[in-house]
């Protein structure tokens, strides 16, 4: 077992161990890979539909900056448009975000129940009372089990076991393959073969994005749609300056598609741009610096009034977990279950 802090290379939604990475090849952020933003009037039609980045299915992200904007291509709630993450703090799926999970001796990860045969039980393992230590991904590395012994080679040089699974992780036997992970406390499972990672965490007691801050404040964020723990620290969201938000999930986060290029770029003819509806205005998000799919950077339709200014603070107050790292200013508000909130 290991214990140690920082982010992950893979993470497991842990419902049927079905794992998911860390940052998904739909993902598309500055200067990255891809190919193609949406367009067309199938994308159109999805414009300011709510959606939820990929990479939240991972239990070791911090969740987006706001200085940042990130293009996901192929998300389910969109069609045939993206999900766009326009300069966003936080998490979608945990509005107040949290101070990472600590044990009962105030450090970081748990040390879990193994039973006789190093299987995990589910208990309160060295988490204070009312937590269990559970089960907050994996941290085995992703690999290609079709080329045989190259992928072998592959997981033992990065000294995650001595073989690609079929399930395309690197398998461990023993803890002695675990040991690549500085950052967290992992144990070898021995039905999965994965390193999992454990968070302290209360049953049931996860932050839901539908909810009223008073009802999220107090509780942990989690995986979308499930009751596995976020092992990381995650900012709250921004409430925006003299109540006018533009930074929030609401206002940052949505399905869109491409309606224009960047300013000073040729047209592109063949493209099929799409037409901002009512309460959208086409805007540049991305600009064409050489890096990465043209076809992603240019403009994209955007709720009216929520454009970014790199020259001004638009994150506001911050409700929620908050700290120096994060953007804005605390407000010291809903820290706490039944402590002091504005709604």
């Amino acid at each position: 077992m290991n214990k140690a802090l920082g982010c992950g290379l893979v993470a497991l939604a842990f419902a049927g161990l079905l794992p998911i990475g860390c940052g998904a090849d739909v993902v598309e952020g500055n200067g990255g890979g891809g190919s193609g933003g949406g367009g067309g009037s199938n994308a159109a039609a999805h414009v300011g539909t709510p959606c939820t980045p990929p990479d939240e299915a991972s239990a070791f992200t911090t969740g987006f900056k706001v200085t940042e904007d990130v293009i996901v291509q192929g998300a389910a709630e969109c069609g045939a448009g993206v999900c766009l993450v326009n300069h966003f703090q936080g998490k979608v799926s945990c509005p107040l975000g949290q101070a990472a999970p600590v044990d009962a001796q105030g450090f970081q990860g748990c040390t879990p129940n193994l039973d006789a045969q190093g299987k995990y039980v589910v208990g309160q393992g060295n988490c204070s009372s009312g937590d269990v230590c559970a089960v907050a991904g994996s941290r085995s590395p992703r690999c290609d089990p079709s080329q045989g012994a190259q992928a072998d080679m592959f997981c033992a040089g990065l000294g995650a076991g001595q073989t690609c699974g079929p399930e395309g992780f690197c398998e461990c036997q023993t803890a002695a393959d675990c040991v690549f992970v500085t950052d967290a406390v992992v144990a070898c499972d021995v039905e999965t073969r994965q390193c999992l990672s454990y968070a302290c965490h209360k049953p049931g007691d996860c932050q839901q994005a539908g909810a009223t801050d008073a009802e999220n404040a107090g509780k942990a964020c989690c995986l979308p749609g499930t009751d596995t723990p976020v092992a990381r620290t995650v900012c709250g969201q921004c409430e925006g300056i003299d109540g006018h938000a533009t930074r929030d999930a609401e206002s940052a986060v949505y399905c869109t598609c491409r309606c224009g290029v960047a300013d000073g770029e040729p047209d592109e003819p063949d493209y099929p741009f799409c037409g901002c509806p009512d309460g959208f205005e086409c805007s540049e998000i991305r600009k064409n610096v050489g890096l990465g799919d043209a076809t992603l950077t240019g403009k994209y339709c955007i709720k009216q009034g929520t454009a970014y200014d790199a020259n001004k603070d638009q994150c506001g107050l911050v409700d929620g977990h908050w700290t120096s790292t994060c953007s804005g200013v605390g407000s010291g508000m809903c820290q706490s279950s039944g402590g002091p909130c504005a709604d």
